[in-house]
């Protein structure tokens, strides 16, 4: 199914490409459109196409769906989309060459000037957003008009939000982060950006609040008036980051050692700012009433759906970084047992760590390693999967409806290991089919760990209780040798 919104899209799309000089100046080809229009699942069209663009595409894509809504369709786009969901490849690629093409594109939706020229887009002299009164548009030439190198699209700057300074009815949580994102000064607190930096992990400890009129699995944060502005934090009803202190490695070790305890660490996905990774971190902790020591790596993630291919770079390049952060924590604080939850694309990350992870004696052991919605090719995951019987319990979360993994799997083409169509089933692994109960996790279908009650109770049982599927309330086993929460 696709929508008028969909539609908008892939005519805008399209406007631009009969108007760019040069082919590699486009988002996408026009036959990439089509084919992307046939194959999304459905009401994932616009997903599909981010998640399917190359990394130089996504500035002006984004600055386009920005604009998207000051558009209108004309009732000559009706054509339009006969034509997407009619015509086979071979006859669109054909049909996208001819002149009556570009006359349907032109009819069904017109791009202002100014538009063009935010979106990083150059005008020639003969360039006519719309025809002047009284003009034909039959038999217009193709203008020429070119794109500006990415060089010249400056993305606007990184912003961070502002902090409560007293919680009186909240209760404040310390998490020991480690980051490879690039720092930002900032005479308040430590601030870390969406790019990587090439200094290595930086240390550090969060002061976060969570409100006493907090809801379980909710990140209470505040709305934006007429979705623009957001209101001032309130740590009263809000989730609010008080502080952030960079430390040098030492003095982090001396904070963060203790005895007689468990460490909990989580490691975000894609699509996650820094401040976003501290959140969900303490509301996770919070939540599953964890007292121990509570972790978080953040790597750089640009924070945009847009950048999905960055992403995908950037943590293949923050392995070596978590290998790290792991082997600091489980070297020099004394925990007795580390739990590790990775979600999403982090699980790339962690799965390669544990791949060649050796616990030496007197190391803290990893225990409970809980893999959320892994956005990662399922072969490569039972490759590293022979591994999972060195920990106490390797617990995968996989669902048959969770959309950022279809969307995945559909530009990929490739069976993806959080996707639950079917369950992946192995020795040393409990695997859980959380679909009856919740069909994503963590924003883009993608959040039932944080946000869905039976998901969260199941959770509690593993990371307090350190308990077997048999042993979980709501979990009952299949015939296929995996579980099922209800």
């Amino acid at each position: 199914m696709r929508t008028p919104e969909d539609l908008k899209l892939a005519a805008a799309i399209l406007w631009l490409n009969i108007h760019s000089a040069r082919a590699t100046d486009r988002i996408v080809s026009s036959i990439g459109v089509y084919r992307i229009w046939q194959s999304a699942p459905a009401d994932e069209f616009q997903n599909t196409l981010v998640f399917s663009l190359k990394t130089s595409s996504m500035v002006v894509l984004e600055r386009l769906l920005a604009h998207l809504q000051d558009l209108r369709l004309s009732p000559q786009s009706d054509e339009l989309l006969l034509r997407l969901n009619s015509m086979s490849e071979a006859q669109f690629s054909s049909y996208a060459r001819t002149h009556s093409f570009k006359q349907v594109v032109r009819a069904s939706i017109t791009l202002p000037s100014e538009m063009v020229g935010s979106l990083g887009i150059d005008a020639a002299d003969n360039y006519h957003s719309e025809p002047k009164a009284g003009r034909p548009t039959a038999g217009l030439e193709t203008p020429d008009i070119r794109v500006k190198p990415l060089s010249q699209i400056h993305p606007a700057p990184f912003t961070s939000q502002g902090f409560g300074v007293t919680a009186p009815n909240a209760t404040t949580h310390s998490v020991f982060f480690g980051t490879d994102r690039n720092h930002i000064s900032s005479h308040l607190k430590a601030q870390f950006g969406d790019e990587r930096t090439e200094e290595g992990i930086t240390y550090g400890v969060a002061e976060v609040s969570i409100p006493h009129v907090h809801k379980e699995g909710s990140v209470e944060r505040p709305t934006k008036r007429f979705r623009l502005f957001p209101t001032a934090e309130n740590p009263n009803l809000h989730i609010v980051i008080h502080k952030v202190t960079a430390r040098s490695l030492q003095d982090w070790i001396e904070s963060a050692k203790v005895t007689d305890s468990d460490g909990l660490l989580f490691i975000h996905g894609f699509n996650v700012t820094f401040d976003e990774a501290l959140w969900r971190t303490s509301q996770l902790c919070h939540d599953l009433k964890f007292s121990g020591r509570k972790f978080c790596y953040s790597w750089a993630s640009c924070g945009r759906v847009l950048s999905y291919p960055t992403d995908e770079a950037t943590i293949d390049w923050s392995v070596a970084h978590l290998r790290e952060f792991l082997h600091t924590i489980t070297q020099n604080l004394g925990l007795r047992r580390l739990h590790i939850i990775a979600h999403s694309m982090g699980n790339r990350a962690l799965l390669a760590v544990l791949e060649n992870w050796k616990h030496a004696a007197g190391e803290t052991p990893i225990s409970q390693i809980v893999l959320a919605a892994p956005d990662v090719d399922t072969g490569r995951f039972k490759q590293i999967a022979k591994v999972f019987g060195h920990y106490d319990q390797v617990t995968l979360y996989a669902s048959r409806d969770d959309r950022a993994i279809k969307v995945s799997r559909a530009v990929k083409s490739l069976p993806r290991a959080g996707d639950a169509n079917p369950p992946i089933v192995m020795t040393g692994l409990s695997t859980v089919d959380v679909t009856a109960v919740a069909g994503e996790l963590f924003g883009l279908g993608h959040s039932y760990i944080a946000a869905t009650s039976p998901v969260f109770r199941d959770l509690y049982y593993i990371i307090q209780e350190g308990l077997a599927p048999e042993k979980r309330a709501g979990v009952r086993k299949c015939d296929d040798g995996y579980y099922i929460l209800s």
